[in-house]
Order: structure tokens, then sequence, then C-alpha cells
């Protein structure tokens, strides 16, 4: 093989991830602002991300702005949500394998369920 037709090996590009410290370090929050979500007790970024809209509102801030600093929470740690609708749906793909026991698998609602983590003890 000549030097020209050198195989490259794909190379594996990360996401670079911003990380956010403190509430000031979010877009749409400076140092006035953090100051007021402090006051009504938002000093995290996941106090925030976890926020309503009408919590933000009652340090003074608009609708729009208590949107986007819950959005911008949200993305910095990476949080989404599922709607009760996915969620049925999500469940009704849940299946159930056998403990061996008929009575065991009885109590505890036809086995144990798949794509979750169940414990035993006692």
């Amino acid at each position: 093989m000549s030097p020209k037709e050198k195989k490259t090996e794909p190379v594996e590009q990360k996401e670079e991830r911003k990380v956010y410290l403190k509430i000031e370090d979010l877009p749409s929050v400076g140092n006035a602002t953090a100051a007021k979500l402090r006051e009504i007790g938002f000093s995290t970024i996941e106090s925030l991300a976890t926020a309503t809209i009408a919590e933000l509102a009652a340090a003074g801030i608009s609708e729009k702005r208590a949107a986007e600093i819950i959005a911008a929470a949200r993305q910095a740690i990476e949080i989404s949500w599922v709607t009760a609708k996915d969620l049925a749906e999500l469940k009704k793909t849940v299946g159930r394998i056998t403990t061996g026991s008929k009575t065991l698998d009885k109590l505890i609602g036809g086995g144990v369920e798949t794509q979750t983590i169940t414990e035993f003890f006692g």
C-alpha cells in the first residue's frame, strides 16, 4: 500500500458539553436575576430545571424569560420529560418473567417486570 493509500480510522468526535456550576452561568441569568431567584429558594441549576414558570414569576421574572431559564437549566443537566401518554405507551412494552413460583407470581402481579430493577428481601 502506498503512503497515499493509507487507511484512516474514523475519528470519534465527542460532543462538547458545557458545565454550569452556578445559576449565574446559565444564559439569561445575570447576577441580579440570580439574587432574585435565590431569595425565593432557587439556588441550584437542578432546582431551576424542575421549577415551573409560575414559581419563577414570583421573583418578578417575565413568563418568557422564566421559560428560557428553565429550558437552559434542563439542557445544562440533560433532563427530559415524558408525557403521561408516552409513559402509558412505554408501559405497554413491559413484559413479565415468571419466578418459577405460581404463588409468588400471583402476589407480584404476574411475575417480575422486565425493564425494571426488582429486589426481594426478607
